[in-house]
């Protein structure tokens, strides 16, 4: 117990020590126009990315605590078919992040995060497999290491895009984004990684007191499903926000626009 404390703590201290000691001449100088550090931790949408990467991290470690036991009992094998089995969910998480970064600078990162919404709680569910699902799926070792491979490939559609998307937001919100609001956001969104990690472990230990694998693992699917409604409307309040922001520029404009053929029209009289 004294060393899960510890070893954080001695961690953070070590990242504050570097930050201050080797990290110098970073510009954080910001305009009065610009947005503060108090606007982004209150403001939801720019949070909710951040908080769907936290709650995609907590689907990605919810089964590892429990999963040398299950694939024990259910397959009769033991730590180091559970060992492989979290390989491959890594290899999945490896081999699509190189393809994803190049995809998402030629489409629109939302969709990534739209997908993500779709086939996250849905392969989820067929993890244990739910109930529901058996006579689609049987437990199989083959079943279980193909599940955990799309689920690493669905992580990073949940991830990765979440920073460009707060950082969409921000300047759709304010403008300019200055250093300081970057690392502001860039630290939300580095928090979300550890946070998902901790409620995942310590959410898997609690469940499965009263559970089994197929039972909390179908619990944390139908919990995503919701996940999904909200993001969702997150998306809907995003367009929203934009359409706000594009008819406010195009009126401006068009203001602005007025006003000078008035006074051109009015120095010619």
């Amino acid at each position: 117990f004294l060393l899960a404390i510890v070893a954080p703590a001695a961690a953070i201290f070590a990242v504050f020590l570097t930050s201050f000691v080797v990290v110098k001449d970073v510009d954080c100088r910001k305009s009065e126009s610009e947005g503060t550090s108090q606007s982004i931790f209150t403001d939801p949408l720019i949070l909710f990315p951040g908080w769907h990467c936290a709650f995609s991290q907590t689907l990605l470690n919810f089964y590892i605590p429990i999963l040398a036991a299950y694939t024990e009992a259910q397959f009769g094998r033991g730590a180091v078919f559970a060992g492989v089995c979290l390989l491959v969910n890594t290899a999945g998480i490896i081999a699509i992040a190189p393809f994803l970064g190049q995809l998402m600078d030629m489409f629109n990162p939302y969709i990534f995060f739209i997908i993500s919404a779709f086939t996250l709680p849905v392969t989820y569910l067929f993890l244990g497999p739910s109930h529901f699902l058996l006579g689609l799926v049987q437990p199989s070792p083959t079943q279980l290491l193909v599940v955990l491979a799309l689920i690493g490939v669905e992580m990073c559609l949940a991830c990765f895009p979440s920073l460009i998307i707060m950082y969409d937001i921000y300047k759709i919100r304010h403008g300019k984004m200055p250093q300081s609001a970057q690392n502001a956001i860039t630290s939300i969104y580095c928090v979300s990684f550890p946070l998902g990690a901790f409620v995942g472990a310590v959410s898997s230990g609690i469940l499965s007191r009263y559970l089994t694998f197929a039972q909390s693992t179908m619990a944390m699917g139908l919990i995503a499903i919701a996940e999904s409604l909200l993001l969702f409307v997150f998306c809907y309040e995003v367009l929203r926000l934009k359409r706000r922001v594009e008819f406010s520029e195009e009126t401006t404009s068009l203001l602005h626009s007025t006003s000078n053929t008035d006074m051109i029209v009015h120095d010619n009289k």
